[in-house]
């Protein structure tokens, strides 16, 4: 047996953290002697060892307490979770190091990679475990075989882009622990196809209210209850950079042909946030070019409005919906004035009054 001085000597925690650690119910002692000291065995000394592992990582003490009072944990789990931490952090200061001897040569390059390959190929392992047999059959065939896929799948997560878009992804879990804590340790496919009902009436309720206006509170009510239940389901937590995501994801043209054939034509662009005017601007003009609406290049308040007369020629409305005179650029084939008769010039400047109008003809 060991007192408390001793314990403290042989692993340089204070006597105090030591005290706090049994107070706190994380580390008891084995017995206390006649006099009320606190003594340690070699098995209290070995789990004071696991104790300081974690705390290597900055983990909360109350988060160790909890995987140390897990029953199902034996010591051979415990010591393979920290031997994996200890891997992954030994690869980061690898990358680290290597990056600052690169920056030493002269080589600005510095990595920030998010996961190091340990983690990515632990995350593989845990896809290709619950990957539905259809999907891993299709993998396979594509990639000829498991290995070449996971090779395929290390180099495509490890690249630069890959990393990058993962940033963002563990800012929506909270950090990096949170996010693989998830990733490793999926929810059961009971609870996964309760929340794909509730997910899948929820889009229903979307379908139904397509002809309302998107501002209306009815319409934001159904959102809101979507990205609720999304945060539920991918246990992320600030959904709105995740909604943005999957807003992202269903402009996707294959996206969007599978949606329209499994809900009906017709595509809904949702706005999480207030934007500024260049951000709404492209959202339109996406949108808009989705609908096979070509734009004219100008912006209110000039409005152009086209249409070919019976002569086969394309006339065009310049309006100017302003109290002041505006001057565009007229940006297509040379034309005339339709009321003055004068020629209008490609690239030259028209000059529209007031609350008026100019046609040209071309």
């Amino acid at each position: 047996m060991r007192t408390v001085k001793e314990i403290s000597d042989l692993t340089g925690i204070s006597v105090r953290t030591l005290h706090y650690y049994d107070e706190i119910g994380l580390l008891k002692p084995t017995e206390k002697s006649d006099a009320g000291y606190r003594l340690y065995d070699d098995k209290a000394l070995e789990t004071l060892q696991q104790i300081l592992f974690f705390r290597e990582f900055d983990i909360p003490l109350k988060e160790i307490k909890a995987v140390m009072d897990n029953p199902v944990l034996e010591r051979n789990q415990l010591l393979q979770m920290q031997r994996k931490m200890l891997v992954a952090k030994k690869e980061r200061m690898e990358r680290l190091i290597t990056s600052i001897d690169d920056i030493l040569k002269g080589e600005n390059k510095m990595d920030f990679a998010i996961f190091s390959k340990t983690e990515v190929k632990e995350m593989f392992q845990t896809m290709l475990e619950h990957m539905p047999d259809n999907m891993k059959e299709l993998a396979i065939k594509e990639f000829g075989s498991v290995e070449e896929w996971k090779k395929h799948y290390i180099e495509a997560v490890s690249s630069e882009e890959m990393q990058k878009g993962y940033a963002k992804v563990v800012e929506w879990y909270g950090g990096k622990e949170k996010y693989l804590s998830v990733v490793n340790n999926p929810i059961s496919k009971n609870v996964a196809d309760s929340y794909n009902k509730r997910i899948e009436a929820v889009l229903q309720k979307l379908i139904a209210k397509r002809n309302c206006d998107v501002n209306s509170s009815e319409v934001q009510e159904v959102v809101e209850e979507y990205g609720l239940l999304m945060k539920q389901f991918s246990q992320i937590k600030e959904e709105q950079g995740f909604m943005m995501a999957q807003a992202q994801y269903y402009r996707n043209e294959r996206i969007k042909s599978m949606t329209d054939e499994k809900y009906g034509e017709g595509t809904a662009y949702y706005l999480g946030c207030m934007t500024d005017d260049n951000t709404l601007y492209k959202v339109i003009k996406g949108a808009l070019g989705s609908a096979g609406v070509e734009l004219s290049g100008y912006s209110y308040p000039v409005i152009v409005r086209e249409g070919t007369n019976d002569f086969g020629k394309t006339v065009r409305y310049f309006l100017n919906y302003s109290a002041e005179e505006q001057e565009v650029t007229y940006k297509y084939d040379d034309g005339e004035d339709v009321i003055s008769g004068e020629e209008i010039k490609s690239g030259e400047e028209l000059k529209i009054s007031a609350w008026d109008m100019r046609i040209v003809e071309a």
